[in-house]
């Protein structure tokens, strides 16, 4: 259940409260977390669900170890005690290179988030220009945040956008990229609807290689993986990095990859030792878990979520709530994005769905789209079995909520019981293997 089912009106007073009855209490909080948000339609772009072979090897001694190894070499570590934790890791090491065609991958990040800052600190110098995405185009920002620290001092300016393509727009980058002379280009979206132009952009700019292009894949790594995306290391980019849990089907983390040496060699040390030190070890097999099941069902895993997407986008626009880029058939991804304006901010649409048992993610969009939006990720229901058929019922409770045309709690009953049909991991092995 959550807050507003339960009746919860604020946290417990942990002046008084006895260590046992604590523990206790957040063993009960757990089972309400996950009983509530299995019984709702998780439409969050951000997120996954883990296979039970993947989630069973994130309890096992290694969570409790370290890990550290220096440089690029595996078997250099720190620590004793890890001659079976160096083979873990490269068997994980080996599946991703061999399931994203890369010579050189970097796993050790704790989060895309770290990723990137990683390669933005190892690829600029204080001063540098960085071009990226602001939030409406549906930039990370994750220069702009670096520089929040007063450390990164970078000269970032936003990529031009085109609203109406929902795409990066590239006579105007090439113009700007040319006249201002970017170190950085960061292509990629937390709001990624088709594929961002790379091969145009990397072309237009053959003759300034001082420009580096590089790419956040971290919305749409699962659907890079299953070859139905694009390849943005064979479009262009110098280096991509992501996180491994949102469309990617895997535990929290980070990965760095290139088909150029030079390049991760140089983001690196600014991994380890620069941002991470033990690199959470106990993740790894759960991520090699990932990567065989995305090796194994990846194609058809991608082919199921945009199918998803295209037509749940389709059946909301026809229930009166406007989708963004129904002209360019609405998606090629997992992401579907609404044009709320009309009924109220992004928050208050997003809290009305999650009342109604819809979880959701506000956002903002460019101000001819109206600013206000709802971002839905169609990963996770389609790895827990949704199919296109279904779509049409669950666009008319979103739409229903979201015009007030049926409260919340006339909904939730509706969900729930939707909810219940999607309890089995699909695209993944039926059980742990066995030795």
């Amino acid at each position: 259940m959550n807050a507003r089912e339960d009746g919860w009106e604020g946290p417990p007073d942990t002046a008084t409260i006895e260590p046992e009855a604590a523990a206790r209490r957040l063993h009960e909080l757990v089972a309400e977390h996950e009983d509530w948000r299995l019984s709702c339609l998780n439409l969050v772009a951000a997120e996954n669900v883990m296979s039970p072979a993947a989630r069973s090897l994130l309890d096992s001694d290694l969570v409790s170890r370290y890990g550290d190894y220096v440089g690029r070499d595996l078997t250099a570590r720190k620590y004793f005690g890890t001659r079976v934790m160096v083979e873990i890791e490269q068997l994980v090491d080996g599946l991703l290179r061999r399931l994203f065609d890369v010579q050189f991958i970097e796993s050790r990040s704790l989060s895309g988030h770290v990723a990137g800052s990683a390669a933005l600190l190892a690829l600029t110098n204080p001063g540098d220009v960085v071009l990226e995405l602001n939030s409406p185009g549906g930039g990370h920002r994750i220069a702009e945040k670096l520089n929040a620290t007063h450390h990164a001092r970078l000269d970032v300016q936003p990529l031009p956008f085109d609203a109406d393509a929902y795409n990066v727009d590239v006579d105007r980058t090439l113009e700007l990229a040319r006249a201002r002379r970017p170190r950085v280009i960061i292509l990629g979206s937390s709001l990624f609807l088709f594929p961002h132009p790379l091969r145009d952009l990397a072309a237009g700019l053959v003759d300034q290689p001082e420009t580096l292009i590089v790419y956040d894949a971290s919305h749409v790594l699962g659907l890079i993986a299953g070859h139905r995306f694009q390849d943005p290391l064979g479009d262009g980019a110098k280096l991509v990095w992501a996180s491994t849990h949102k469309s990617f089907p895997g535990p929290p983390g980070g990965l760095v990859m290139s088909r150029s040496e030079e390049f991760v060699e140089r983001v690196t040390p600014a991994i380890y030792p620069g941002l991470v030190t033990n690199h959470n070890p106990g993740r790894m097999p759960a991520l090699g878990v990932a990567a065989t099941e995305m090796i194994a069902f990846g194609e058809a895993y991608a082919d199921a979520i945009v199918a998803n997407a295209r037509r749940l986008a389709a059946e909301i626009d026809v229930r009166g709530i406007p989708v963004v880029a129904r002209e360019r058939g609405y998606t090629a991804s997992h992401t579907v994005l609404l044009r709320v304006s009309d009924f109220g901010s992004a928050r208050v649409v997003g809290e009305r769905l999650e009342q109604a048992g819809i979880v959701t993610t506000a956002t903002r969009l460019p101000p001819a789209l109206g600013d206000a939006g709802i971002r839905l990720g169609l990963q996770e229901l389609t790895r827990r079995g949704a199919v296109p058929d279904e779509m049409p019922a669950i666009a008319e409770f979103i739409a229903d909520v979201i015009a007030e045309r049926r409260t919340p709690d006339a909904v939730r009953p509706r969900t729930r019981d939707m909810a219940t049909r999607y309890r089995r991991i699909g695209y993944a092995f039926d059980a742990p293997p066995t030795a």
